[in-house]
Parts: C-alpha cells; sequence; structure tokens
C-alpha cells in the first residue's frame, strides 16, 4: 500500500526518517516495534477509580505516540489515550506533562493495549525533561503541556546523587533522595535518607559513607562511628568507634506526639551536661552557704562574750561631826574585762542554735547525695547538640 502522507507532506517524511534513523531503524526495513516514545498529554492522579481501574487504573497516562498517532495544535481537546503504568502502583515514577516515556504493548499489533514503563533517559536531570524537538513530530508544543502544571520546580537543574556499585537509590524531582547503599570501609550497611543541596554531589572521598552535607537527612549506620557520618569530634563521654547509631541532621529537630494527654506546646530539649553542670553549681552555692552558716554558729556558741572595762563616776558625801561641816569628794570605780560563759546567752537560745546545726549537718549530707545522683540522669546512648 501506497503511504499518500509521504507523496502528499514530504516534510514530514523526512522528520519521520530522520526520527526513525535516531531509533536505529529504516522505513524499508520489515521491523516489529516492541517500544515506542510517546509524549505525556496529562496524568490520572485520581487515587480512586473503582471499577474503571479495569481499563484505566490510577496514575494511567494519556500520551501521543510519535510517529503514529496524529494530534491537533491542543491535544489536551483530543480524545485522550489512556496507557496504564506496566509496574505496580506502590512504587511509582510519575511523569509530567510535555515529557517523553517508554510504551510498551502486550503483542506486536496497534490494537493490543499498550502500557507506560518510565520516562526515557536522555538527560542528566532530575526535574522536568521536555521532549525533544527533534523527536516531536507533532504540531504543539512540549513546552505548552507543562505551563498550567502543579509540578515540581524546573528552574535550577537537580541532579542525581553518586551511587557505587551495588546502591539502591529512589530520587525525587525536588532534592529529595533515598539510598540504600554501605559503609566501604567494613561493607556494613547504611540506609541514608533526606533532602540534599541544589547542587551536584560526588565521592570526594572513596572511604565517604554519605553524600555529604545536605539539607537534612537521617541516616542508620552499622558498625561505625558518628565522625565518620558528619564529622563530629566531640561527644560526651567517648565517641564509640564500633557501635549501630541512627544520627538525625537538620536545621532543626522536632519529636511530636499525637496522643490525648500530649501537649499542644512545644518545648525544647534539655543538654544533659549543660543542666548537669547548672545543677552542681546551684548545689555548690547552696552547700557554701550551709557551711558558713554553720560556720557562724559555732563561733557563736563556742567563744566568750568579752563585757569591756566599764567606768563609773559617783560623787560621794562624807560628813565630818566634830567642825560640824561635810566635804564632797570624787571616787572612780572601774570594772576589769570579764569573759562570760556560753551560758550567758540563754539556754534557750543556745538549744534553738544547736537544733539548727544538726538541720544544717543534715543539709549538707542530702545535698552530698543529690552530687552523687545527678550525673545518673543523663543518657548513656542518645545525644543532643
Amino acid at each position: 500500500m501506497v503511504d499518500l502522507s509521504k507523496t502528499f507532506f514530504p516534510g514530514l517524511k523526512y522528520i519521520k526518517d530522520a526520527y526513525g534513523k535516531t531509533e536505529g531503524w529504516y522505513p524499508d526495513q520489515n521491523i516489529t516495534f516492541i517500544l515506542h516514545r510517546a509524549i505525556v498529554i496529562d496524568v490520572k492522579k485520581d487515587t480512586q477509580t473503582g471499577d474503571m481501574s479495569l481499563i484505566i487504573p490510577p496514575f494511567s497516562i494519556n500520551a501521543k505516540i510519535i510517529n503514529e498517532d496524529v494530534s491537533s495544535d491542543i491535544p489536551q481537546n483530543d480524545e485522550p489515550q489512556w496507557f496504564p503504568p506496566l509496574t505496580s502502583i506502590h512504587n511509582i515514577d510519575l511523569p509530567e506533562n510535555g515529557e517523553t516515556v517508554w510504551i510498551i504493548r502486550s503483542s506486536n499489533t496497534r490494537e493490543a493495549r499498550a502500557f507506560w514503563i518510565g520516562r526515557v533517559n536522555d538527560t542528566d536531570k532530575l526535574n522536568l525533561a521536555l521532549s525533544n524537538d527533534f523527536a516531536n513530530t507533532f504540531t504543539f508544543s512540549s513546552s505548552s503541556l507543562s505551563s498550567s502544571q502543579i509540578s515540581p520546580q524546573h528552574v535550577q537543574q537537580v541532579y542525581s546523587i553518586p551511587a557505587r556499585n551495588g546502591d539502591v537509590i529512589a530520587q525525587g524531582r525536588s532534592d529529595s533522595y533515598i539510598r540504600h547503599s554501605f559503609n566501604p570501609k567494613n561493607t556494613e550497611g547504611v540506609l541514608e535518607f533526606g533532602v540534599k543541596e541544589r547542587r551536584a554531589y560526588d565521592f570526594s572521598s572513596t572511604g565517604a559513607i554519605t553524600i555529604g552535607n545536605t539539607k537534612t537527612k537521617t541516616v542508620h549506620v552499622a558498625s561505625s562511628s558518628i565522625a565518620n557520618v558528619i564529622g563530629i569530634s566531640s561527644v560526651s563521654g567517648s565517641i564509640s568507634a564500633n557501635s549501630n547509631f541512627i544520627a538525625n541532621i537538620a536545621s532543626q529537630i522536632y519529636n511530636i506526639s499525637i496522643s490525648e494527654n500530649s501537649e499542644t506546646q512545644m518545648y525544647k530539649h534539655v543538654l544533659g551536661e549543660k543542666n548537669t553542670g547548672t545543677l552542681k553549681d546551684i548545689v555548690e552555692m547552696i552547700n557554701t552557704l550551709n557551711n558558713n552558716f554553720e560556720k557562724f554558729i559555732s563561733i557563736f556558741l563556742n567563744h566568750n562574750h568579752n563585757v569591756p572595762e566599764q567606768k563609773f563616776r559617783n560623787i560621794y558625801t562624807i560628813s565630818i561631826p566634830p567642825q560640824g561641816g561635810s566635804k564632797n569628794i570624787d571616787v572612780d570605780i572601774k570594772f576589769p574585762v570579764v569573759g562570760v560563759s556560753p551560758a550567758a546567752v540563754g539556754q534557750n537560745s543556745q538549744n534553738t542554735l544547736n537544733s539548727l546545726r544538726t538541720s544544717l549537718n543534715d543539709v549538707k549530707l542530702k545535698l552530698v547525695a543529690i552530687t552523687t545522683k545527678i550525673p545518673d540522669t543523663l543518657s548513656k546512648n542518645q545525644f543532643l547538640n
């Protein structure tokens, strides 16, 4: 059968022939296609499709197969052609409108049911990669399909994280990632996930356990040291060189409970050693006050109260009868310094002070006990900074 499109539309024939060469086939060859390229028009994001799931399950795509389908200038208005995902929706990588995906049919006839596999790997970017113009035999522009969709940012390029042989990785289009890997020093397991920085990464060190600095990160590491993961060289106590640990890394970290008795307000964590140091300072201050007060009471009870020298001046009149007169004589009376025993302060006051001394001694014993218990409030295996 003569293909009239080649006669009346020679420009289209050139495009198809050029496209065929890029795919490794020629028009005069008898070829049965297994995979087809298609441009995504839309993605079915409704997750509850009911009985329609038999035909159009969730995450099916409306697409135009290149060099096979026809389209108007506005393909969104054409009759949709839905392609279900080939793989399970439990783990799926949805394309964006305007991108190129692989299509596979259940047989070599055009009437056979077709499924989409995934985005064509023709770019080093993780985010939006529109269909190449040379491969687009349609009259519409791929960019027109993506302009109205809600999608990850595509102004800045997002590149893949580095990987080693054997790694299993999953990456989002806006820098999120999950990496199942291993420690190259001992081949123990490493699970790393988070949100990376918007830049290119590489393993600058052959012994690196993680990909490097990120915006957020959680790392599960077996048989290693925290110093090998994020470069922390100072941890309270000692850093274990061979432990199994989890490290959460971010500008802020929140642990939120949703139980009924949980409070609605968030509070800051207590930094163990800093809190312990403050408590020790308070105990030491109270202990110092206690000792000084005890010394004061001891001095007060055990010293003699010295009465200073006193002088009294009085005028005595002495009568002399024979002469029938009188004479005034000044007499100075001096009392020397006298030591007064503690009993002079009063027995009741002494008993009260002795009782106070006993109470102060009890306080001292309790302070010693508290000082001993303070380090026990610290966790031995959980750390904050």
